[in-house]
């Protein structure tokens, strides 16, 4: 073989390698975004190439509650153990978190584009009252702006957070759970703003009281599935299914009661949960079927908790121990899962948890698509994803009615949907992706609103001096949430007292004073729009003095 003929197999198999690692960070642009964990006695873990490299340089001390970002690439960025924010030096950078390192959650990292960023934590269940708290901060530079610093989010809150991007595969939620039967989803905006929440109440054993809030919630990387488990008393565990369009969680599919878990992970597959009980034992559930194997024993009275890594493989913290266990195949049935006690062997003791990550950063589906909207219209941008270094794309609009209305070619495009009814009109949107040898195909259900209006709460009006007035001010029906300034004085604060989600769902307010009202909307596709209507006293007008002079009428 000449020289020239290896120089050119040579470029080849680099350019081949380098489409390869474009095309999984296209489906996935968070691929390497869990890439480093902070656990225990300030242990580090790099996974790299395969292997895991360690560091004992890190200056947090984790019992339960930690959470890691990394960059695209898989450089370290921040790091939490829910009472401070600490940067790649191991800098704190940001103080006072009303977190915990003792509840089981105690942190997550959400990143909203490359330079917005968002703590969620959670204090532990001893206090009376668990909080959720967010703190936002941007960056300019190397230079860290905080937006909001312990915004209360809820104040019956338990130790459980977990995140993952919406269907648009672009705006991050996180959910959480109170101490009842409340599920709620957060949603960031654009600009970063939080979105009243979506609040679901289930009517199975999700009733959450004091020390049950302690355990795991999981979302599926996915977004099809959310598993939580209640660890105290008689404890418990359930799979919900989710709508990660809407933040809505359905009734339990799988529900196993007395068991007391504590950690849960979700296989690659998302055939199979994970769960660790105190007891050590440890189980696999059939998600499908809802029956669970005994495959393995972790350690007696511990809370083990668990995390998937970015080698697919599941870790377990072997507490008080350097030690990890391993779940090698976490796709595989019983016990060919491959579990390996203290498979990983680490420089000092881990403790009680592994990192809270977006669950997103462990899905990389062969095709996806994301997509934005604009609210004023109903023209949304589709962003085209694959793996299979296709050539050419195409993109279906179909109707209720299972109708194709709309063929489009390439692979971003936009369209605008035809106007939607008093509710809401649901299409089915396909992308698919080919090349010479094969194809593949991802489709997408979406709900279309009506579009906004001008003047939504009418025109300026006004009443008559001396007059009490009694106007109905009435904001448009079917809103995710209404906020209205006369019961919420921060309205320009982004949300104002977001603990009051009563006060989110009021269509009407009666107003008796002269002055400017301003309603702030969501739809249920959590597009927002603010209107005002000015209402006025006036003057009564003067009388007229009206006599008779001669044959004459004057006033």
């Amino acid at each position: 073989m000449n020289l020239i003929n290896k120089y050119l197999i040579i470029l080849a198999c680099m350019l081949l390698d380098f489409n390869s690692i474009a095309q999984v960070y296209e489906t996935n642009p968070s691929y390497n975004s869990s890439n480093n964990w902070v656990i225990g006695d300030s242990i580090g873990l790099e996974f790299k190439h395969d292997s895991i490299l360690f560091t004992l340089s890190r200056k947090n001390n984790i019992d339960e509650g930690t959470s890691v970002l990394s960059d695209k690439n898989g450089n370290l960025l921040y790091y939490s153990n829910g009472y401070s924010l600490f940067n790649s030096v191991d800098f704190e950078v940001i103080s006072e978190l009303l977190g915990s390192s003792s509840s089981t959650q105690g942190s997550l990292i959400l990143n909203n584009g490359d330079s917005t960023f968002n703590v969620f934590v959670t204090d532990f269940c001893n206090y009376p009252s668990p909080k959720l708290s967010l703190t936002s901060f941007n960056l300019s530079g190397s230079i860290i702006n905080i937006d909001r610093l312990n915004r209360l989010l809820l104040t019956d809150g338990t130790e459980k957070i977990s995140g993952i991007m919406m269907k648009n595969s672009i705006t991050p939620l996180s959910i959480t759970h109170n101490k009842g039967d409340y599920f709620y989803s957060f949603f960031m905006n654009k600009s970063n703003d939080i979105i009243c929440p979506t609040i679901s109440k289930i009517s199975s054993s999700a009733m959450l009281r004091n020390s049950y809030g302690q355990g795991m919630i999981k979302l599926s990387p996915s977004g099809k599935f959310v598993a939580m488990a209640a660890t105290y008393f008689s404890g418990f565990f359930e799979i919900y299914p989710f709508d990660s369009e809407t933040g809505i969680v359905g009734e339990s599919v799988v529900s196993l009661q007395n068991i007391r878990p504590y950690g849960i992970e979700f296989s690659p597959n998302e055939k199979f949960l994970y769960v660790t009980l105190v007891s050590g034992d440890l189980l696999q559930v059939n998600i499908e079927t809802g029956t669970y194997i005994n495959i393995g024993f972790t350690k007696n009275d511990a809370f083990t908790g668990m995390q998937r890594g970015p080698d697919n493989k599941i870790y377990i913290a072997r507490v008080l121990e350097p030690f990890l266990d391993v779940i090698e195949f976490p796709d595989s049935a019983g016990m060919a899962c491959g579990f390996v006690q203290k498979a990983v062997t680490l420089p000092a003791n881990v403790n009680y948890g592994l990192p809270n990550f977006n669950a997103s950063y462990f899905y990389t589906p062969s095709i996806d698509f994301a997509y934005t909207e604009d609210c004023c219209e109903h023209s949304y941008a589709f962003e085209g994803r694959d793996t299979l270094q296709a050539t050419s794309w195409k993109w279906l609009f179909k109707d209720v009615r299972n109708e194709t209305i709309e063929v489009r070619q390439g692979k971003n495009v936009t369209y605008t949907f035809p106007q939607a009814d008093s509710l809401e009109n649901k299409y089915e949107v396909s992308h698919i992706a080919i090349t010479a040898t094969r194809s593949d195909t991802v489709t997408k259900t979406l709900t279309i609103r009506p579009k906004w209006k001008k003047d939504e709460l009418g025109k300026d009006t006004f009443y008559c001096q001396g007059k009490q007035a009694n106007i109905s001010l009435i904001a448009p029906p079917n809103m995710h949430c209404v906020h209205w300034n006369g019961e919420e004085p921060n309205l320009d604060d982004n949300l104002g007292p977001i603990v009051d989600y009563d006060h989110f769902h009021t269509d009407t307010l009666r107003v008796d004073t002269a002055g400017t009202y301003i309603v702030k909307l969501t739809n249920k596709t959590f597009c927002q729009a603010w209107d005002t209507i000015t209402i006025s006293e006036i003057p009564n007008p003067n009388k007229p003095n009206i006599q008779r002079k001669g044959q004459e009428i004057e006033s």
